[in-house]
């Protein structure tokens, strides 16, 4: 009891700006594994070495604390593999961090921390990266997460799933104002924009006091860019404050430690996908192409981008950055849109930058590389698009001259048309007049908040939008489409199923279970992602069956908790082309529920 009281009481002792303030629904430290209130992370995996973090509440003292970290091969904490200490002090804002070697690639470990009175963290999660001949790598995608508009529950399913490999976010991961239109979740009073960097760190630290951010740190590698939310300030040195902050809160494997400036770098996941994290927000502007025009990534930074293009061996190849590379042309949309009403939508974006963009683009023609990805964010709005270099040749009904793909999930909560009262009709007209000015833009959707699956293998890259509420907590999310790109194509598939099949129930079915039951790619050729919500919580038993002769070919045990959609990934390489029913068995008994195409 009075280690939990000192705990509470140190939450807001050690928060300056926030003893003062009421806090809002969802915001609290994790007084449970006191002193480590913010919990832990793990960042930038590599096949052998993990950056693990934490941050720790020093309590009256200012001396360092050395901190012990352990690293374990199963959830039980019985198999040590890894050990050793870091130290937690002023400078870093008692934060501590440890580039860890592991011994196995692609393998999931446990971790925790210890200080010198024997606390410990919660435990936490994560992932090397996969190396060798790589089959699949699943990654989940995000940008714009404004703690102020809204409830990070999208942060609660990633945290929650277990098929995911690495968390990418693309930039704005804080805010440094509230947007005044979407005042959600605001302290009393308000908080000020940050300048100086005890502000910029205690912005990184209250974020931390929400558990859906914790868990999702807790549960899986991150990696993150910054985008100009992050990092804003009106002079070079709250800039550079900016980006310190970060860096303490967000690590970064940095190429060169010398210049925390420079973060681009690139992740392997064996010959199956070389990940690209480029800066777009802090290095344009500052070098010019041959023609003159600004540059929007800087020499160094392009020096360094066209030699891991040109030097790859991986089957793709994904640049997660921070702004929508494809064209966005708004003209004629003025008496629609508050934004923009000609041929460039944001200037600030790949738009303004057009030589940049057929730069690189002319790069992936030239040396024949297929099979390159853009994930973006800022835009606050769901994206897929195909990338062509010639608009004249390109081919929006087959996607026939498109030089890459680009995926841009929604926000995580930050505000987009219906927050600016476009809703409804007026939404869909919106969205089908964008459409109709970019027919490059093979999908949009102007509305939800939430984050993006890429599902990576050797034939196919798949896009996957996940969408959840934001205006209170909420235990659901929605799977609301996905397209798919095959290797060698450069383009996103048309004439495919890419809306959620609608569950088919029995009506002669005598079951009292209730439920509801989705899958996607739907139809699939060698696998297919099943989510099911239930009403109950139960452990039930899934069986795939032949729909013709009802023989069985596949079963799997699910638990289910209430109202919580559960996810399982299902092979379907082995098995025939044709259709496939899922049956859901439960103690209350076996029901018909879904058809399943496999071609």
């Amino acid at each position: 009891m009075k280690k939990n009281l000192l705990a509470l009481l140190t939450c807001f002792a050690i928060i300056s700006p926030l003893v003062a303030q009421t806090l809002p629904p969802n915001i609290y430290a994790d007084t449970a594994h006191a002193p480590f209130l913010w919990g832990v992370g793990s960042f930038d995996p590599t096949a052998d070495h993990v950056i693990l973090w934490t941050k720790v509440d020093p309590g009256p003292s200012s001396a360092p604390i050395n901190l012990t970290w352990e690293v374990f091969a199963d959830a039980g904490l019985t198999q040590p593999v890894a050990n050793g200490t870091a130290v937690a002090d002023q400078p870093t804002d008692w934060t501590a961090r440890m580039d860890v070697a592991l011994p196995n690639a692609g393998t999931r470990y446990w971790y925790r921390w210890t200080n010198p009175n024997g606390d410990r963290s919660v435990v936490g999660r994560t992932k090397t990266a996969a190396a060798g001949q790589v089959r699949q790598v699943r990654i989940a995608v995000m940008s714009c997460s404004s703690i102020y508009s809204g409830y990070f529950n999208a942060y609660r399913r990633i945290g929650e799933r277990s098929d995911i490999d690495l968390v990418v976010h693309m930039g704005d991961y804080i805010y440094d104002f509230v947007d005044p239109d979407e005042q959600v979740r605001v302290p009393v009073p308000a908080p000020v924009d940050p300048q100086a960097l005890n502000e910029w760190r205690d912005r990184h630290a209250y974020y931390l006091l929400d558990p859906d951010l914790r868990l999702a740190r807790q549960m899986h590698p991150w990696a993150a860019v910054w985008d100009n939310h992050d990092i804003d300030g009106d002079t070079p040195q709250h800039e550079a404050d900016a980006k310190q902050a970060f860096q303490e809160y967000v690590p970064i494997r940095l190429q060169n430690p010398s210049r925390p400036d420079l973060i681009y770098r690139r992740l392997a996941y064996g010959d199956l996908l070389d990940l690209l994290l480029v800066d777009v927000t802090s290095l344009r502007n500052r070098d010019t192409l041959p023609s003159g025009e600004w540059s929007m990534v800087g020499d160094t930074q392009w020096t360094w981008l066209s030699q891991e293009v040109t030097g790859s061996t991986a089957r793709w190849r994904a640049m997660a950055q921070e702004r929508m590379f494809s064209r966005f042309s708004t003209a004629g949309l003025g008496t629609l849109i508050s934004f923009g009403d000609g041929p460039v939508a944001d200037s600030s974006a790949w738009d303004g930058f057009d030589g940049e963009r057929m730069r690189l683009l002319n790069l992936f023609d030239q040396s024949g590389i297929d099979n390159n990805i853009i994930l973006s964010g800022d835009i606050h709005t769901s994206f897929v698009c195909d990338v062509p270099s010639d608009y004249n040749t390109y081919d929006a009904q087959t996607g026939a001259g498109s030089k890459a793909v680009e995926f841009l999930p929604t926000s995580i909560t930050r505000g987009n048309f219906d927050e600016q009262g476009v809703t409804g009709f007026l939404a869909t007209l919106v969205q089908g007049a964008i459409t109709l000015a970019n027919p490059h833009h093979v999908h949009s959707e102007l509305t939800s908040h939430g984050y993006g699956i890429l599902d990576v293998r050797r034939d196919t890259v798949t896009a996957e939008f996940w969408y959840s509420p934001i205006l209170q907590v909420a235990a659901t999310e929605s799977f609301a489409t996905g397209y798919r790109c095959l290797s060698g194509e450069n383009h996103w598939q048309r004439n495919e199923t890419n809306n959620p099949t609608v569950a088919l129930v029995d009506p002669a079915a005598t079951s009292a279970l209730s439920f509801s039951m989705r899958t996607y790619p739907n139809p699939a050729r060698d696998w297919c992602i099943l989510s099911v919500a239930s009403a109950e919580t139960e452990t039930v038993q899934i069986e795939l069956a032949d729909a013709v002769t009802g023989k069985i070919v596949q079963t799997q045990s699910l638990k289910l908790q209430a109202n919580v959609p559960m996810t399982a990934s299902w092979s379907l390489a082995n098995l025939p082309a044709g259709s496939y029913v899922f049956y859901i068995a439960g103690p209350s008994g076996r029901q018909f529920t879904h058809l399943q195409h496999v071609r």
